[in-house]
């Protein structure tokens, strides 16, 4: 993801610089739409240091673009903070907090879709995982942006299907992310791959390891494949995915 970031130390620093930035903190609870791992119906924010930057140049500048590119393919504007958590988890809410992400001066009263979490655990997990190259950042990030595109457009299905659509505009968002940046997308499937369960007649279902990883892949592919440049025309062929597992 840009220039590697490899050593541990970098990653003691990347800690630091998160707590130097922060931004204060958020007194509410919110509620939760979708989720990179095991969800609940809200998130209580008090007293959780909330930050706009990662603190490393090189990261932040990538993250920028991706966003960027994020919000003009899935047809949303939802700024992304970074949160003292203990949980290694993402999720998107339609609570509005509407300061851009990453950019000073940011405009209070911009019109958005609603905010993106990103816990800091999250973030050392990954960069741990990826031997430092945090590949795995942007795929999460367009998991995301896809439960902000389906918030907007009233996706018809729950549970587990919400989240494989996710992986799947993960997994297209990745295949068109490579045509103009170099990346391992292998280190990105295999995050999510890691990141299914079993836990079958649990309401956090999000999908198995084997169900998560082949819709990360079938969205990679319809890129690929296809060359489908459309998020819109993606996020369909996601549902046509779905019907044919048998969503409902």
């Amino acid at each position: 993801m840009g220039k590697a970031i490899t050593t541990m130390s970098k990653a003691i620093g990347l800690f630091v610089l998160l707590h130097l930035l922060a931004i204060g903190t958020l007194a509410q609870n919110v509620p939760v739409y979708g989720c990179l791992a095991g969800r609940s119906a809200t998130v209580n924010l008090t007293e959780k240091r909330i930050f706009v930057r990662t603190g490393l140049p090189d990261l932040d500048a990538v993250i920028i673009d991706d966003l960027t590119e994020l919000d003009a393919k899935f047809g949303v504007n939802v700024p992304v903070y970074f949160l003292n958590d203990e949980l290694a988890n993402a999720f998107f809410t339609p609570t509005k907090f509407p300061a851009r992400i990453l950019e000073d001066g940011g405009d209070p009263n911009m019109s958005v879709t609603g905010s993106v979490f990103f816990s800091i655990p999250l973030l050392m997990k990954e960069f741990r995982d990826t031997n430092g190259s945090l590949m795995s950042v942007p795929a999460i990030l367009a998991h995301e942006f896809a439960h902000a595109m389906q918030f907007n457009n009233r996706f018809p299905y729950q549970g587990k299907w919400r989240e494989l659509h996710a992986d799947y505009m993960a997994g297209w968002f990745i295949a068109h992310r490579g045509r103009f940046r170099s990346q391992n997308a292998w280190q990105a499937m295999i995050s999510f791959y890691q990141k299914g369960d079993t836990n079958f007649f649990d309401a956090d279902h999000h999908g198995t390891p084997e169900e998560r990883a082949a819709a990360f892949n079938s969205g990679f592919l319809l890129n690929i494949m296809r060359n489908e440049s459309s998020g819109f025309n993606a996020y369909n062929a996601g549902l046509q995915y779905l019907m044919a597992l048998g969503a409902r």
